[in-house]
């Protein structure tokens, strides 16, 4: 595997588990009609969606410049990149 496909890769996690979320939020949404339940089912979509800006953000900017992220290995360029173990933990944190 290329590393630019493991950097698109990680992109597309990070949107598709929030939506996945937010698909079984919308399923709940449809079996159960209390207000109540409805409006927590909202609060966590709204929850998924900061959820999903935050770590895409993130996430394509982990690198500058952006294409270190796949060319570090070869110690040939310049850059720097965040620590990456603390974003994966921030993000299963949440």
């Amino acid at each position: 595997m290329t590393p630019q496909i493991y950097y698109v890769n990680e992109i597309l996690y990070i949107i598709t588990l929030p939506l996945i979320k937010v698909s079984i939020i919308c399923t709940y949404l449809r079996i159960f009609p209390e207000v109540s339940f409805r409006w927590l089912a909202f609060s966590a979509i709204g929850l998924n969606v900061a959820y999903v800006i935050a770590f895409l953000i993130v996430t394509v900017l982990q690198c500058q410049p952006i294409s270190f992220a796949w060319n570090r290995w070869d110690m040939e360029h310049e850059g720097t990149c965040m620590d990456l173990n603390a974003q994966v933990m921030a993000a299963a944190a949440m």
